[in-house]
């Protein structure tokens, strides 16, 4: 398993050659992940969307299903669409 400066898992694999990568952003690019990729397959991949809170905003996978979330003044998850 790798880590990042931030002491975050960056990639792993196992015993049968299986293996994910995750990429973070944020401040210094170390906060929150952004992008999810197992077996360095970009069609299996998941991206992340965030807003300053650390609110999750949208969700899509690498093929092409995705997920939104909204959220109110006062940051609490409001809708989904």
């Amino acid at each position: 398993m790798g880590y990042n400066l931030a002491g975050q898992p960056a990639n792993s694999s196992d015993g049968q050659g299986l293996s994910q990568s995750v990429t973070y952003g944020g401040i210094g690019g170390s906060m929150v992940p952004t992008q999810i990729t197992p077996n360095n397959n970009s069609a299996l991949g998941s991206t992340m969307n965030w807003i300053g809170f650390l609110g999750l905003t949208s969700v899509s996978s690498g093929n092409g299903a995705s997920q939104s979330f909204g959220y109110d003044a006062y940051a609490r998850p409001s809708s989904t669409f």
